[in-house]
Order: C-alpha cells, then sequence, then structure tokens
C-alpha cells in the first residue's frame, strides 16, 4: 500500500474492515499489560512469544523474525541475550571465512594513522570518538566487527586514542594557545572565545590553562 501502519489501520476502518476504536482499545491493553508484567514473567512471555515465531516460521532467517516481531527480538537480544543466541536461527554471516587475525592488524594500523593524522591537524581539533576515527580511517563497518570481540589489537588501539570530553578539551586549549600565540593575540578572554567551553567547565581547567599559557610563553 505504499503507506505506514497506522495509515493501513485508518484506511481499514474508513472502508468498514476495521473498527479504529477496537485497535485502539486492544493496543492500550496490550501496553498495560506489560507495564503490569514483573521482569520474570516478561522473560517467560518474550520466550514462549519466541518459541511459537519460529514454530510458525521454521524456515526464517533472525532478519525475517526481526521484521514479524521486532518488539520481542529487542526485548530478548537487549535482556536475555544468552537464551535468544540458543533458540534463535544459525546466523548466516559469514564469520567463519573471516580472517579475524588479519583483519585485526590492518584495522588497528588503519586506526592508528588516523589517530595520529587526527592529532597532527592545524585546523580546530575534532574529538576522537568511536564514529570520527572509524571515518577518518574509512573502516564504516568498525563497530559491527567490535562486536564480535574476535579484534583485540584494534580495541587496544581505540581504548588508549578514543578521547574523553576532558581529553579533548584539554587538547583543544593547547591548540588554541597556539594559535593565538602565532598571532601574538594570547590572552585569556579571546581563549575562551575560541575554545568554546562553558564558563563552568572552563573554570575546572583553569589551572591547565594557566600552564599552557605559561609554557608557550617560556618557549
Amino acid at each position: 500500500m505504499h503507506c505506514g501502519h497506522y495509515t493501513a489501520v485508518k484506511f481499514g476502518a474508513e472502508y468498514g474492515f476495521l473498527r479504529l476504536e477496537d485497535f485502539k482499545k486492544r493496543k492500550s491493553n496490550s501496553k498495560n499489560v506489560k507495564k503490569k508484567m514483573s521482569a520474570e514473567k516478561q522473560k517467560k512471555y518474550y520466550r514462549q512469544m519466541w518459541l511459537e515465531l519460529i514454530a510458525a516460521n521454521p524456515s526464517a532467517k533472525r532478519s525475517e523474525l526481526y521484521l514479524k516481531a521486532h518488539n520481542c527480538y529487542c526485548w530478548l537480544t537487549q535482556n536475555d541475550k544468552e537464551w535468544y543466541e540458543q533458540n534463535a536461527p544459525k546466523s548466516y554471516k559469514g564469520s567463519g571465512s573471516v580472517d579475524w587475525e588479519k583483519r585485526d592488524y590492518e584495522y588497528a594500523n588503519l586506526l592508528k594513522i588516523a589517530a595520529e593524522k587526527m592529532r597532527a591537524e592545524e585546523i580546530e581539533p575534532k574529538r576522537i570518538t568511536l564514529k570520527a576515527i572509524a571515518e577518518s580511517a574509512g573502516i564504516n563497518k568498525l563497530p559491527r566487527c567490535l562486536a564480535s570481540g574476535k579484534l583485540p589489537k584494534t580495541q587496544a588501539l581505540l581504548d588508549v586514542n578514543l578521547e574523553t570530553l576532558e581529553q579533548w578539551r584539554k587538547r583543544k586549549i593547547l591548540w588554541a594557545v597556539k594559535v593565538l600565540r602565532k598571532q601574538e593575540r594570547l590572552n585569556l578572554k579571546r581563549l575562551r572565545v575560541i575554545v568554546g567551553i562553558p564558563p563552568k567547565e572552563f573554570d575546572v581547567l583553569r589551572g591547565f590553562v594557566s600552564e599552557a599559557m605559561h609554557s608557550f610563553d617560556n618557549n
């Protein structure tokens, strides 16, 4: 029909196939039932739903079951992962054909180069997050590959290079001090403007700022 679920229900009600008030009541009741369920009851509820879904679709892949019962799939994968893996169809991602050791080595090297490049840039620093470094290294599927747990070298390199908010702000302060020093315009007021750190957070870093400014003055 090239339309969303609720649009389909609306048309169904208009043409007499469905009663909209029944749909709304059923939806509301479903939400209320789930809210009242304890964690253990939810587990039994979704496990039973999943088993019935598999029984009704014995040849379906995981992606097909996901489309058929999105809420059930999400609840189990988030709250009952081990049971889900034991009772889900075999994954056909071809992970057995991947040379994970080789991929780990390649990714670690690419990410090392990307981290060095991001830190060496003369333009305003960009925080080294997982998304940013993956884009810089050209590894779009990095988060998915890391989830396999088969990239120890890559993970170790990321643990060292990914920046916390404070680490990034300190690097930005050093960059700003360097830029203003070259322009012979270095003072605290200009520095605060160029780094764009909120006043309270900037005050927390005043000691670091002072050391950075004096360090450049002494060089």
